[in-house]
């Protein structure tokens, strides 16, 4: 039976709601068993175990993060219907990331979105975007500078590496099927 759009919405807020409360076992709850997590800092994630490792982590490094749904938009007529949420996420670099990123307690405040694909009540894809590089510049780990030619150069290798990850494991996940 299809997902009504009141099944697709409150699916969507409960998702939101459990990141919010940093309840990573919610979270997962929502997420289908080979779900493909996509997003700015850590791409290609397949799995529930990845996602927990990410959303561990996260937690740990920003401890306050948080993630309010501005606006929600259903696309029912999508084969497996999407759910497309825009926010504004603030959080303090304040505890260790896996990732390498210095401690450096400085805030940010940064607005993004996540596209989310369910398929039989549970999310099979999770693709979140927002501006790395001003994430990167508010929390103090790249200069804040305006020269296109650096701000250029720094989101072609972004987009790069995040291109060949996302490739990469959506091969291995077609090869798993």
């Amino acid at each position: 039976m299809p997902l009504s759009e009141a099944d697709l919405r409150s699916t969507a807020l409960a998702v939101f709601r459990a990141w919010n409360d940093h309840d990573v076992d919610a979270v997962l709850g929502y997420m289908a068993g080979d779900v493909l997590w996509d997003w700015p800092v850590n791409v290609g994630l397949y799995g529930k175990d990845a996602v927990r490792e990410e959303l561990t982590d996260t937690f740990t490094g920003f401890p306050d993060i948080h993630f309010p749904v501005e606006d929600i938009e259903l696309f029912t007529r999508l084969e497996p219907p999407a759910v497309m949420a825009t926010w504004t996420a603030t959080g303090t670099l304040s505890g260790h990331l896996e990732m390498g990123l210095p401690v450096t307690g400085r805030s940010f405040h940064i607005r993004g979105t996540t596209l989310m694909r369910l398929r039989d009540e549970a999310v099979g894809e999770w693709t979140t975007t927002f501006d790395t590089f001003a994430l990167l510049q508010q929390l103090g780990v790249m200069p804040e500078t305006d020269e296109l030619r650096f701000r250029a150069g720094v989101l072609t290798t972004i987009l790069t590496d995040r291109a060949r990850t996302i490739i990469t494991a959506r091969v291995r996940r077609a090869r798993r099927r």
